[in-house]
């Protein structure tokens, strides 16, 4: 109650602030953070915070307004040095142009204007009940993809760009839609944002590959496409012979979140096969996810201050990459010798995101006579794996991208919609809740396999619950400690692991029309 009387208290001053024409009060930087953090749950006006690329701060504590013309933010602010120290306030006018990011105390209605801002900006929010008692459990999607026949929780075909979760990390990602025989004339791909997050898309396409009787294609992890023939399943693994959903997957390590294992696959082929590839249909468990919330709410109300800074200097990738990502590593496929009696390294797959299964081919570079031998190796509690295969590649082919002819957004043809996802320097903005159909128009003549690929970023929504959780130090050890951080963190993950799951996806927004169903 007590805190709630001091949120209350801090909202009339604003309130108060806002309506002068002289702002005398001097805001410092520490008031400016509770505002934006702790002013979801009052009735204050729209509070704005803008990251500067130069590094300073302007503070817009309400009455603020985008002018579309002009492309800038207009109103009262107050301005703040790379060291958060009190510049001066002032009417301003500040171009959308000049800014990083921008943080907001309550969701925005991207009506009016507000729609310019949304790609750069981070939402403070609360969390729903179901996700009170496990805050980093929250479901988070990226765009997820779907058939118009898809009906259920776990039917998505293919999540987008699931490590772009700022600006900078931008990029585009190709999916398996596992439609492998299509032949219709109009194809349309449904579209959801089901999670408190804002998605800017640049671009969807549908990839179609025509293919000939037989034949079946797939992706490696570098994008190239081949035809390939025969499917052999592993001998000792009835679990990874089939694509049915029923997937491996092992508990995490409760010493040390880093430890690996091994899965050994044996299969029986025709010596006179050559050019083989290992298929593998495969997603991440609810790890990846937990550690992105657990950055996040280690970054606290500096949480925009952060992303900001990484968006300025342009090393979060390489700073993510040499983290945890390093340490977790990959899923590796080795293949036995029988001349050296030893395992000979292959490659390895990869793809972050939890929701869609992916499927992937990596060649095999030594051919063995008879009988294969793989070992997969793999961090423990990271992978969950449906089916194993080996084929016979045949020829690598060029794909064929394709962009929508038509988009709905809720059933209602969007002119405006379609222009932002085939325009390569417009985005699409979509906000939590939202749906869209897009149609695609094949020859209905050819047989194909199709793919999907999205380029866009995602922002994910601050959630004040998180706040409690700020460690500057932790957040300091994830990125430049990674193994040290993995053995500490064991014992908290493995509390979040034994619901995870249903907290995760007891949590999706919903996103109409469709009616998701267990």
């Amino acid at each position: 109650m007590k805190n709630y009387v001091l949120l209350w208290g801090l909202g009339l001053l604003i309130l108060s602030a806002s309506a002068c024409k002289e702002l005398e009060y001097k805001w410092h930087y520490r008031d400016v953070q509770d505002a934006v953090h702790k002013t979801q749950d009052i009735p204050t006006e729209s509070i704005l915070k803008a990251h500067l690329k130069n590094g300073e701060v302007y503070f817009f504590p309400g009455a603020w307004w985008v002018d579309t013309n002009s492309r800038a933010v207009q109103g009262m602010a107050y301005r703040y040095d790379a060291n958060r120290d009190f510049l001066d306030s002032a009417e301003r006018s500040l171009p959308i142009a000049s800014v990083s990011l921008f943080e907001v105390n309550k969701e925005l209605d991207i009506s009016s204007g507000h729609q310019m801002l949304a790609p750069l900006t981070v939402v403070n929010i609360g969390l729903s009940f179901v996700c009170l008692a496990n805050p980093k459990a929250c479901f988070g999607s990226c765009p997820t993809f779907y058939s118009v026949e898809d009906q259920g929780l776990f039917s998505a075909r293919a999540e987008g760009f699931s490590n772009a979760i700022c600006p900078s990390l931008e990029y585009a990602d190709i999916d398996d839609l596992m439609i492998s025989e299509y032949s219709d004339s109009l194809f349309t791909l449904v579209m959801k944002n089901e999670a408190q997050e804002t998605h800017v898309l640049r671009s969807v396409q549908l990839v179609a590959l025509a293919q000939n009787e037989g034949e079946r294609i797939f992706q490696s992890r570098k994008g190239d496409f081949y035809a390939t023939q025969g499917l052999w399943l592993p001998r000792n693994n009835e679990l990874l012979a089939t694509a049915d959903g029923q997937e491996y997957f092992s508990e995490a390590d409760a010493e040390n979140l880093a430890s690996k294992e091994e899965l050994i696959l044996e299969f029986d082929l025709d010596p006179s096969q050559e050019d083989l590839g290992l298929v593998l249909d495969f997603r991440q468990t609810l790890m990846t996810t937990y550690f992105i919330y657990s950055a996040l709410s280690y970054m606290g109300d500096e949480v925009a201050d952060i992303i900001a800074k990484f968006e300025n200097s342009g090393d979060l990738y390489e700073t993510m990459d040499q983290g945890l990502k390093s340490e977790l590593g990959e899923l590796e496929v080795y293949l036995w010798n029988e001349d050296t009696q030893g395992w000979d390294f292959q490659g390895a797959f990869y793809e972050t995101g939890p929701i869609a299964i992916n499927r992937q081919i990596l060649d095999l570079a030594h051919q063995p006579k008879g009988p294969l031998k793989l070992k997969l190796l793999m961090n423990r509690g990271l992978w969950r794996i449906d089916r194993a295969a080996i084929c016979s590649i045949q020829r690598k082919l060029e794909p064929q991208a394709l962009k929508p002819i038509a988009v709905r957004k809720a059933g209602i043809e969007s002119a405006q919609a379609k222009t932002e996802l085939n325009d390569p320097d417009l985005q699409l903005v979509s906000m939590p809740g939202d749906y869209f159909e897009l149609d695609f128009s094949l020859d209905p003549n050819q047989d194909y396999a199709l793919f999907l690929k999205a380029e866009g970023y995602y922002l994910e929504w601050m959630r004040k619950e998180w706040l409690a959780d700020k460690d500057l130090w932790k957040l300091r050890q994830m990125f430049k400690q990674p193994a040290l951080y993995l053995k500490r963190e064991a014992e908290a993950y493995k509390i979040y692991e034994q619901n995870m799951e249903e907290v995760f996806w007891s949590s999706q927004v919903p996103a109409e029309p469709l009616t998701l169903k267990p």
